[in-house]
Formats: C-alpha cells, structure tokens, sequence
C-alpha cells in the first residue's frame, strides 16, 4: 500500500510542476510569428480577439500571471463537523473519531470516542479536550494527548448511527485518492481489495484493513467483509482482536442480550443465521465457532442458533459433529443448574394466571376423586338414612369432605393455601423489574449504562452484587469491593471478589455457597476457560455477570419473599389486576369464593368423619383416578400434595405447548417430559403399593365382619369356601 501512496504523491507534485510551467509561459508575451492559425485557434477557446473579458479581469494589468492551482484539499479537513488548531497540528472531528492532522492534511492518528463529537477545546495538560453526544441527552468529555492516548477506557454509545460511522466515511469518495490523506480508516484498504486482481497484494490490503481497525465493532465488521470475500484466515484474526478489545474495554459476552445491539457491532450471530439460510456451509462453519463465544444462559437465541447448526450439520450427514455441536449449544446447564429454582418460580409467577387455574383444577380433581373413593360409605350412610326416617338426595354428594380423612381435608387445605401463594408470585412477577434495555449492551461501565443504574432502586444482596460488578467494569476497585463485601455470603459476590482481590480462599468459600457455579471452579482449579476467553486467546479469572434474575431480585425481592409477602398481607390479594377479567370486582367476587372454600376446608378438619368410612371398599371410578392424578391416591398421606402441585403446573404447561402456544415455564421440553414421567413412575408405584394393602384390608374386614359385607352387597363366601 505504501507504494499507491507515494505514487500519489509524485503525482500531484507532477501535476503542480506543470501547472507552474503552463503558468509561466501564459504570463510571456507571444512571439512575433505566430503560427498561421494559432490566433483562430485562441479565439475558440475564449482568449482572442472578438472575446469579451469579465470587467474585473479588463481593469487588470495585461499579462498577469493567473493563480497557481494548490494541492488537493483533505477531504479529512472538508468533512470534519469540529477542527481545532494546536502546536501538534490540526484535531478534526468526523463521526464518533478524533483525528489528528498534519499540515498537509494527512491523519496521523486516529481514536474512536463514545458518541458523534460535538465540541474540541485545548486540554490544559496538551492534547485535545472531547465532548461526545450521547442518547437520551446525555454527553461525556474525555481527555486525548498528543499521541491519541485516552485520559479514561472509552466504552461506546449502542447507537448505530455511531458504530456504522467509520463505515460511512469511507463510502463517501474515491477509496484510493482518500488513502492518501487517511490511512486510519481499515474499510479504505477493503474497497480497493473489493477490486484488486493481483492476490498478493490483495492479501496485502486485507492485513493492512485488519492491522487499521482498532474498536471490536470495526474489527469485527472487517472480519464480516473479509469472510464474505472468502478470506477466512484474515477474518479470524479479525474476530479475535475484536473479542479481545470487546474484554478489554469491559464488555461482558453475558451482558450482551440485546440481539439488534449484537448485530450492530457487527457480532457472528447474525451471520451464522444467514449462512444456514442461505445453505452456505462454508460460512456457517466459520461463524458457528465464533458464535459459540456468545453462548449464555442469557442469550437463548445464541443457544438456538447453534441448535440449528447442529440440525443443518445432520442434515449433511455429519451425526457425530451434530451431536458435539447440540451438546456445545447446552454448556450453559450448569449455570442453569444455580438458577434454575429462580427461573422456574419466576417463569410460573409469569404465567401466575394459568398456574392459578391448574391448582383450581388440582383441587377439584381431588374433590371428585375422594368423592369416589368415598362413594360406597357415603351411599351406604345415605340408604340408612332413608331406612330410618331420614332424607338423602343427590346433593348431598357435594358433602363427601365429610367422609375425608383429616390427611386429606388437610392435603385439600394446602392445596386452596399454595393456590394462594400463586397470587403472590403472579402479583411479584406483573410488577416492572426488568433491566434497562441499556443494559443489554454488554457493560454497566458505559455513561448509557451508568446513568440508567442511578435511576434504579437496588437493595438486598443482589442489588449489592450488581452495584459491585458495575464498579468492577468500571475500575473502581474499591467501590466494588464495598459493595460486594456487604453482598455477605452471595456466591456470585464472593467470586468476584476473589477476582478483585486475587484471593482464592474466597473462589473456594463461593464453591461452598454455590455449588452449581462454574466460575469458581474454574478460577480456583484452572481446570478450563470460558469458551469466549478461549478464542479471544485470554488467560483470565472469569467473573460472574449480573442476569435478570437478579434485577428482578434486587428491585422487587426474591421469590420467597413474594411468597411470604402475600400472606402477611393477605388482602393484598384482592388489589391484583386480573387482566382476563373486565370488570375488577368480579375478582372480588372469584377471589372471595376461593378464600370461602379455603376456610370452610379447614374448618370441616376439625369435623371427625363417620366411622364407616374408616375401612371401606372403593369404587372402580376412584382406582382409575387415583392412576390419572398422581398424588390423589395418596392423599391420606401428606405427601400426596408434593405429587399434585407439580402435577398440576407442569399439567397446564404441557397441554398449553401441545395448543402449539409458547412455553410457560423456564423448561426445555426434555425436561418437562421427565417431569411428567417421573411424577407417574412415582405415583404408579405408590398406587400399586396402596391397592395391594387395600386389598388385603377388605379381604379382612369381610372374614372378620361378613355383615360389612353383606351391607356393601359384596357376596361373601361361607367359611369352608374361605378357607
């Protein structure tokens, strides 16, 4: 490349040279003997006789010299919306990039701020004195030197506009006369690549785009171009300077949640999506193993691209590469393994109403099956009445409850109470406790990020965890360790402080409280990396990044305050919005209902059963229940009520899937139909159990009391027959 520079250079000298000469014999007086024809030919051109000068071209002496035509003007120059005048030459603002000029208008360096510069001023140490234009009205001023070197770590404005600015500026002339004064701009090097035959010095332009681009957008956009052209080897250089400066600045893969934002900086997603659309194998293969870096628990979408990589990889009969890559795409269980108690209750408070309304079914279910089970006392109790002057109609079936064993009025009781408890995560989760969308630009370090934290109201541990992290991006070592200190014993927060503080008593106390934690296994053995560390070529201790979980957690409380909350205020409960609902006092009116039956449950507790339904048979309706609703069969026993609340949740869940509606709950379908196996297993095995004690305690009760038999119209066998 240097070569088209100087090359252009010796051309405009060239030019000047001749211009001066041309200058120089306009100004001589033209010999006597002009050729026949010259003056005719003058004429045309608008300098003979006949030819009218301007007025202010007549006043003037004749034969005067014309002006000297000067160098080609800096394009840089004519562009910048600010310039200022230094000893070191000329600071220019084009975009969001500060450059430096010399006195030909040539950029010595060049440095990507924040957000589009809006004002340069004097440094008083030297240099240059930034003001960017942030969103939402906010502005930020950093301090440059002499050599480009920035008085804070630059972090930048997610806008577009902002990160496709570089890209812009080298579309906006010709690529190879605009090289000549910026050899700072990699997308300059990329356009005359676009059209260079000769491979070697293409190869030479593309190296020379990668060794300019000095932000990970800009790298990573190189890599975008440079993949596309089919240089794959520079590409991957490309990627890997981007993943590096993207750490460096204190960006986290795990914040980067934002799909748009992701694209903007020009990331592998996008192009990883594309390439399977376009059944570009080749492409997909390339950008899957980078994609992989932004793998996170977080990201789901990151997750399910690489799930559809693997497909696409079957799909060309690579199974074993598939497999590799399905089980790659999972990586992030273990971290679901911590969380996945608070992703599952945060996703059924977000699905509250239908989780609501399966444990009104629940309760029901279980109402008609003890009424079954209970139907041949409660039958023979209602033939006695009527032998005796009494009455007995079919209503009185709705009054089986009294024919319940205590376990099971108790069971029913629980049930109306965890009903309840629903309301409060349904009450906890339609409450707004997500993070600022800001947030989803990879750092809580940036002005964006720092500005939308203040407004937030964080309190327990982890409010103090995310205060900390954001400290620890931003540099402010003390301040985050303050707040992490007062996170007391929260996992994530004794992690980062081992990485804060170098101290690996710490990673292996965070072990102690986190089990499920990756982190501190792999700060504490080096037994691994993340895989974004990896291919950025990075040999760090990994911290643990703030989710959504914890926003929620530190803005609202937890789960298991949500849960206790609703019954330290109960009436509480009758302020909730049901948005299925038109009119707010027919919640009233629902909720009331419910509250009703709960208390009248309790209440038929202290009410002792009839002692006919002790030991009674059981009609065949309620053994076919007792098999569909796990956890009915076994109400007697209080454990019953762990079978059908489950069984109840994850019930509506799967039907509500099989609707073809979107999931409910923080399940992956595998999950949920292990779940729903599991609870059967569990419950065919318990029923089994049951029904062969039953069994043998009606074949007693008819040998020891033949008149129990008869009552219930069981044919008893005489004695010799029995035995």
């Amino acid at each position: 490349m240097l070569h088209r520079r100087l090359l252009s250079l010796l051309l405009t000298a060239l030019l000047s040279l001749t211009a001066a000469v041309t200058a120089q014999s306009d100004s001589e007086p033209m010999p006597t003997g002009t050729p026949p024809g010259a003056e005719e030919t003058m004429e045309g051109a608008g300098v003979g006789p006949g030819f009218d000068l301007p007025e202010e071209e007549a006043d003037g002496e004749a034969g005067t010299p014309a002006p000297e035509p000067s160098v080609p003007e800096s394009p840089l120059l004519a562009e910048a919306s600010q310039q200022l005048d230094s000893a070191e030459g000329t600071y220019v603002a084009i975009g969001n990039s500060v450059l430096l000029l010399d006195g030909d208008g040539i950029a010595v360096w060049r440095k990507a701020v924040s957000g589009m510069v809006t004002l340069l001023e004097e440094a008083e140490e030297g240099g240059v004195s930034v003001v960017t234009a942030l969103r939402d009205g906010l502005s930020e001023r950093i301090a440059l030197d002499a050599n480009g070197r920035a008085s804070a770590t630059i972090r930048f404005s997610a806008d577009p506009q902002v990160l496709g600015s570089l890209r812009r500026e080298a579309a906006a002339g010709d690529a190879e006369a605009r090289l000549a004064f910026d050899a700072t701009n990699p997308y300059l090097y990329l356009e005359l690549a676009r059209d260079e035959q000769d491979d070697g010095a293409r190869a030479e332009l593309e190296q020379q785009a990668v060794a300019a681009a000095t932000t990970f957008y800009d790298l990573a956009g190189v890599a975008v171009e440079l993949a596309a052209a089919g240089s794959l080897d520079p590409a991957g250089q490309a990627m890997e300077l981007a993943l590096r400066d993207f750490a460096a600045r204190g960006y986290d893969a795990a914040l980067l949640t934002d799909p748009d934002i992701h694209a903007a900086y020009n990331f592998p997603l996008p192009q990883l999506q594309a390439a399977l659309s376009a059944g570009d194998d080749a492409a997909a293969d390339f950008w899957a193993g980078w994609t992989e870096a932004f793998l996170s628990p977080n990201v789901p979408w990151v997750s399910a691209a690489l799930g559809d990589y693997a497909a696409a990889l079957d799909a060309r009969g690579d199974a074993g590469a598939a497999a590799d890559w399905r089980e790659r795409a999972a990586a992030g269980a273990s971290n679901l393994a911590l969380t996945g108690v608070d992703r599952l209750f945060s996703s059924i408070g977000s699905s509250g109403w239908y989780m609501f309304a399966s444990l009104v079914f629940v309760i029901l279910a279980l109402q008609v099956t003890l009424t079954f089970k209970y139907w041949e006392p409660q039958t023979l109790a209602m033939r006695r009445s009527l032998e005796t002057g009494g009455s007995a109609n079919v209503m009185q079936r709705l009054l089986a409850i009294r024919f319940f064993s205590t376990t099971e009025k108790l069971v029913l009781a629980l049930l109306y109470v965890s009903g309840f408890a629903m309301l409060g995560l349904t009450s906890w989760a339609a409450r707004p406790a997500t993070a600022p969308a800001v947030f989803g630009a990879g750092t809580l370090a940036g002005a964006e990020a720092q500005d939308a934290l203040g407004t937030l109201e964080l309190s327990g541990v982890r409010g103090e965890f995310i205060l900390g992290y954001a400290a620890q991006q931003g540099g402010d070592a003390d301040a985050a360790g303050q707040h992490y200190r007062a996170a007391g014993n929260f996992g994530p927060a004794l992690n980062n402080l081992g990485v804060l503080l170098d101290d690996a008593g710490l990673w292996d106390e965070a072990r102690r409280r986190a089990p499920a934690l990756p982190e501190p296994r792999l700060n504490s053995e080096g037994t691994g990396q993340s895989v974004f560390d990896r291919l950025a070529g990075l040999d760090r201790a990994v911290l643990v990044a703030p989710g959504p979980l914890d926003y929620r957690a530190a803005l609202q409380g937890t789960w298991q305050q949500a849960l206790s909350a609703i019954f330290v205020q109960p009436w509480k409960a009758f302020t909730i919005q049901a948005p299925w609902l038109p009119l707010q006092w027919l919640w009233y009116l629902v909720l009331g209902l419910y509250v009703l039956l709960g208390v009248l449950t309790v209440l038929w507790i202290l009410v002792p059963r009839p002692r006919l339904a002790r030991n009674a048979p059981r009609s065949i309706a309620y053994h076919v229940l007792a098999l569909l609703v796990p956890g009915s069969g076994m109400a007697d026993e209080l454990w019953g009520i762990m079978l059908l609340v489950p069984w109840g949740i994850v019930g509506v869940d799967a039907l509500w899937r099989l609707s073809g509606a979107e999931p409910l709950l923080a399940l992956s379908v595998p999950t949920l139909i292990i779940a729903l196996a599991i609870l059967y297993a569990l419950n065919l095995a318990a029923f089994i159990v049951e029904f062969s004690s039953y069994r043998r305690r009606m074949r007693q009760l008819f040998r020891t009391s033949p008149e129990a038999g008869v009552a219930y119209g069981r044919r008893i066998a005489p004695s010799n027959e029995q035995a």
